[in-house]
């Protein structure tokens, strides 16, 4: 039972430590073929980089964008619309750059940029729902045999589970593991 705890304490360890790829989307709008790397926050339309950073929030989000000549514009959107706010030479940007509505587009094509809805949704994880499934994970892994015995076992006397119905009530509890945890921490 020690080695099993041990184990699936490592397990957990290493789905936490890989590392993850940079995240890096292409999306071509008004012919321009725009880079998002979301691990850098930034946007390339080949030439040029401009910086972003986005702050999510219950009723929508702020969109805050740098363009490589330092000028900045910043854009909060919310359920009944949004409001813009622009740097002190916003408007005397040379037209090279493309407008802040065109890379907010950019960063809604590449799903960096979620309607408040979506986000809604996605932070509407029950816990209770959450610790039950890790509880059920950690029992079928860790005792096999417990599990099969609230499953079948009392259903006869005497009888003893076989190795295979121990193993499928093992990998059973691994994988309720790891889907719970990708649910939580990724969807």
């Amino acid at each position: 039972m020690k080695r099993l705890a041990v184990r699936l304490v490592a397990l957990v360890i290493c789905c936490f430590s890989i590392p993850a790829a940079a995240l890096q989307d292409q999306v071509l709008l008004d012919n321009v073929t725009y880079t998002v790397d979301t691990e850098a926050g930034t946007i390339s339309d080949g030439e040029n980089f401009y910086q972003y950073q986005i702050t999510l929030r219950s009723d929508g989000y702020t969109l805050d964008i740098t363009y490589p000549n330092g000028v900045e514009y910043s854009r909060t959107a919310f359920p009944g619309g949004y409001s813009e706010e622009y740097g002190e030479d916003y408007r005397s940007t040379p037209s090279a750059y493309p407008d802040g509505d065109t890379l907010e587009e950019v960063l809604q094509q590449a799903d960096v940029v979620t309607a408040p809805q979506k986000q809604a949704q996605r932070g509407n994880k029950s816990v209770l729902l959450l610790l039950l499934l890790l509880v059920l994970g950690i029992f079928f892994a860790g005792y096999p045999y417990g599990a099969w015995y609230i499953e079948w076992g009392w259903h006869f006397k005497g009888a003893e589970p076989s190795p295979g119905a121990l193993l499928f009530n093992r990998v059973i509890g691994i994988l309720l593991l790891i889907g719970t945890l990708v649910w939580f921490l990724f969807l």
